[in-house]
C-alpha cells in the first residue's frame, strides 16, 4: 500500500503530524509497537510518555489537598490507568475521523522509501486497523509491506541501562520501573539533572517523596533559556528539593538496611530508600534498519536533523525525543507543524466545517500571507462537530478564523 506520508513511532510529535497532514486530504499511515503490558503494572508502556505521569500526579495531588490523605503508588497506579486509557481514546477517535490507518507490528526499512511491517496478526495479540485489508494484504511470513512519498520517524527515547548500575527495579531503578514500586518511597536520589531528570525529580516531589537531583555538571540545562530555568528551579526548591552539582555518581548499590546510596566523586555517600537513574536516553532505532534507507545514529541512537527536521534523506523526517540536538528545533508541537508543512510544501491551514445537515463536509483554503496583506489565518479550536443526528462538543477540530487587521 502506498502513503503519502507514514509515522513510524508513538511520540506525540507523530500523532500531531498525522492529524495535520490528514487535515491537508493526505492519505496517512501511523506505524506503532505492539502495545503490550510491561513491568506487571498492566499499562501500556511503549504507548505514553512522561506526560501522561505528569497528569497523574496533577490529578492526585489536587485530590489529597481535598481529602487530606496521603498517595499511595497504588493510587498512581489507578490513576495513570484511567488517564491513559483516555488520552487512548482521544488518540483513536481523532485517527478515525481523520482516516488514518493504524498498524500494529515491528517496523523495518526495505529502502528509502519502503518499509516492512512485522505484525501480530493473527497471533493472538494487539490487531491492527483496519485488519481486514491487513489480512488481505500479509505475506506467508506475516509481514507487511508500506510505502511512503513521505516519513516520519517518531519512535522516542528508552532511559540507558549500564552495565555497572545494579538496577533491581525496587531500590535502583530507571524510569520505565517508576510505576512498578511496591508503595512509594520516602527518599529518593536522581541521577541526573538533564531534562527528564528535572521533570521526574518536580513529579515526585508533588507526591511527597524527599528529592535530590545528582548531576556533575556545575549548571543545569544550561542550553535552555535562562529565565525559565531559574524559575523552574525556584520551584523545585520550593517542593523541598534538593541539588548536588559539580560531582558525578561513580556508583550505586545498597546498604546492608536495604537503603539506596549513591557514591560521588568524592568518596561522599548520599543515602535514600530508592534511586532513579536518568542520565541518558537511547533513541529507539535499533530495530529500524536504518541503514537500508541510507541513514545512520548517533553513538545514542538518535538521528540527525537540520532546521526543517529533515534527516540525510530529504523525504525522511524525525520528530520528538529520537532527534539528537532538541535545543534547535523546538517542542513537539511546533516540530509537527514543521514537518507537514515542509514535507507537503503547504503555507495554507485548512478549514473544516461539518454541516447540520447529515455528514456533507465542505474545504475551504486561506492562505496565510504576509503581515501587509489580508486575510490573516489563525488556528482556533472548534468545539461543533456533528455525529449523526446530534451535535456534541469537541475539542479537536481546527478552524481558520479570518482576523481583520485595520
Amino acid at each position: 500500500m502506498r502513503y503519502d506520508l507514514i509515522v513510524v513511532g508513538s511520540d506525540p510529535a507523530g500523532q500531531k503530524a498525522a492529524v495535520a497532514a490528514a487535515k491537508l486530504n493526505k492519505q496517512v499511515a501511523i506505524i506503532e509497537r505492539g502495545a503490550e503490558p510491561t513491568n506487571g503494572t498492566g499499562l501500556l508502556g511503549d504507548v505514553f510518555s512522561s506526560q501522561t505521569l505528569r497528569e497523574t500526579i496533577l490529578h492526585l495531588t489536587d485530590d489529597q489537598r481535598r481529602d487530606e490523605r496521603s498517595i499511595t503508588m497504588d493510587d498512581v497506579r489507578r490513576k495513570f490507568a484511567h488517564v491513559a486509557e483516555i488520552e487512548m481514546e482521544l488518540n483513536q477517535d481523532q485517527r478515525e475521523r481523520h482516516g488514518i490507518d493504524v498498524f500494529s507490528g515491528e517496523a523495518r526499512f526495505i529502502d528509502p522509501h519502503r518499509i516492512e511491517l512485522t505484525s501480530s496478526f493473527g497471533k493472538g495479540g494487539y490487531q491492527p486497523v483496519p485488519s481486514v485489508e491487513m489480512a488481505q494484504h500479509l505475506s506467508p511470513d506475516g509481514s507487511f509491506e508500506l510505502e511512503g512519498e513521505k516519513i516520519l520517524i517518531a519512535t522516542g527515547t528508552v532511559p540507558t541501562r549500564p552495565n555497572h548500575i545494579p538496577f533491581d527495579g525496587e531500590r535502583i531503578i530507571n524510569t520505565n520501573e517508576f510505576l512498578s514500586l511496591p508503595h512509594t518511597p520516602k527518599s529518593m536520589i536522581i541521577v541526573g539533572g538533564g531534562p527528564t531528570g528535572m521533570e521526574y525529580g518536580l513529579m515526585l516531589a508533588m507526591l511527597g517523596i524527599e528529592v535530590i537531583i545528582v548531576d556533575g555538571r556545575e549548571q543545569l540545562l544550561d542550553s535552555h533559556n535562562r529565565e525559565i530555568i531559574d524559575a523552574l528551579l525556584y520551584h523545585a526548591h520550593c517542593l523541598g528539593t534538593k541539588f548536588r552539582l559539580g560531582e558525578d555518581v561513580i556508583a550505586l548499590n545498597r546498604t546492608n538496611n536495604n537503603l539506596t546510596f549513591a557514591e560521588l566523586e568524592s568518596g561522599e555517600r548520599i543515602v535514600a530508600e530508592t534511586a532513579l537513574y536518568c542520565a541518558g536516553q537511547i533513541g529507539q532505532t535499533e530495530t529500524l534498519n536504518l541503514q537500508a534507507a541510507n541513514l545512520e545514529v548517533d553513538e545514542r541512537g538518535r538521528l540527525w536533523c537540520n532546521e526543517n527536521l529533515q534527516t540525510w534523506q530529504k523525504h525522511i523526517y524525525g520528530v520528538g525525543d529520537v532527534v539528537g540536538f532538541q535545543s534547535q528545533v523546538g517542542p513537539s508541537v511546533d516540530q509537527s507543524q514543521t514537518v507537514v508543512r515542509h514535507a507537503f510544501d503547504e503555507m495554507k491551514t485548512e478549514f473544516r466545517h461539518n454541516s447540520f445537515e447529515g455528514r456533507n463536509t465542505f474545504n475551504a483554503n486561506v492562505e496565510c500571507h504576509s503581515s501587509n496583506d489580508l486575510p490573516h489565518a489563525r488556528e482556533i479550536d472548534n468545539p461543533f462537530e456533528q455525529k449523526g443526528n446530534e451535535t456534541s462538543l469537541e475539542m479537536s477540530a481546527a478552524e481558520v478564523e479570518l482576523v481583520s487587521t485595520a
